[in-house]
């Protein structure tokens, strides 16, 4: 199975409308409540690819309650650390005219240290079985943000391969020794290492130099509708998505994710891997719900993704 790791979970409730206008009504075509945080969105993605997946995560309170109901409607395997505070309730305004989305969060976890060795134990047990580890979004204030680091250690230890997709001093504190993939988004990979890139082939420079001196095994840039971006050792890639009409793009980064560690478990070439990684994420902005992929149409869109090679001389 694949197993995902959620330390600052959440419920997403999805607000889709033509366009926000500050200071007048504004009428919802439809409210969607689904499943928020990171690794659990990667999850949904999954378990709309058709594969098995374990949902580790930290829950709380009445939203935690409902967030618990939700996923396992999904069919995924929920792995729960109750602690105290509240789960998140993240408030997600989807605008069809401008294709953007904003997020409006409320709610903080409050996490002992029992629970928190509950939490690590817990990832050691469900190692055993795992075909890969996704570790996904920010940590809650309470926990050091030295906490992924520990955890990429415990895979690494256990032979069980892992992506981090996190930013900023969360994603600095596991470059001393890395997860086999680091995933983010553009304006994520700026805050990080402290680039200012403003154009593909910007980006594409500073992430080739960000892996060269940290000895990244692979680092994955999503771009939006510019793509993504792929770089490893002495090569380089550029995956073409078509664009779509979105109906939701929450969650796109993280279908993005399940659609790599998917493809690379079965043992694709990264080319083939980064295909599927394309046209998974473009079919998670068709879904009403965050993260959500019907597999028929990542099916569709494959054949429409291109990946570029480029060799580093």
């Amino acid at each position: 199975m694949f197993l995902t790791v959620t330390l600052n979970t959440g419920v997403d409730r999805v607000l889709l409308i033509e366009e926000l206008l500050l200071g007048s009504p504004v009428r919802a075509r439809k409210e969607v409540i689904c499943v928020g945080g990171k690794g659990l969105d990667v999850s949904v993605a999954l378990r709309g690819l058709g594969l098995p997946t374990v949902g580790l995560s930290f829950l709380a309170g009445k939203n935690g309650q409902l967030l618990e109901e939700i996923i396992s409607a999904y069919g995924i395997q929920p792995a729960t650390i109750w602690v105290g505070g509240e789960t998140r309730v993240s408030y997600v305004i989807a605008e069809a005219k401008h294709r953007r989305v904003s997020h409006i969060q409320v709610g903080e976890l409050e996490i002992s240290a029992g629970q928190l060795k509950e939490m690590l134990d817990r990832f050691q047990d469900e190692l055993r079985a795992a075909r890969f580890a996704v570790l996904s979004g920010s940590i809650p204030p309470c926990l050091s943000p030295d906490f992924y680091a520990q955890l990429i250690g415990m895979a690494r230890t256990a032979g069980v391969p892992a992506l981090l997709d996190s930013r900023g001093e969360y994603a600095r504190r596991v470059l001393d020794c890395p997860p086999e993939i680091l995933k983010q988004n553009w304006d994520e990979f700026n805050q990080t290492f402290g680039f200012q890139t403003h154009s593909l082939d910007e980006l594409l420079a500073a992430a080739r130099q960000a892996q060269a001196a940290y000895g990244l095994p692979a680092l994955v840039v999503t771009c939006g509708a510019d793509g993504i971006l792929a770089v490893r050792l002495g090569v380089s890639y550029r995956v073409s998505v078509p664009p779509q009409e979105a109906v939701n793009a929450a969650g796109a980064g993280d279908a993005a994710s399940a659609g790599l560690v998917w493809r690379l478990s079965e043992g694709d070439s990264w080319e083939d891997a980064l295909k599927w990684c394309g046209a998974v994420s473009a079919a998670a902005t068709l879904t009403e719900a965050t993260g959500e992929v019907v597999k028929a149409e990542a099916e569709r869109l494959y054949p429409q993704v291109q990946v570029a090679t480029i060799t580093v001389p």
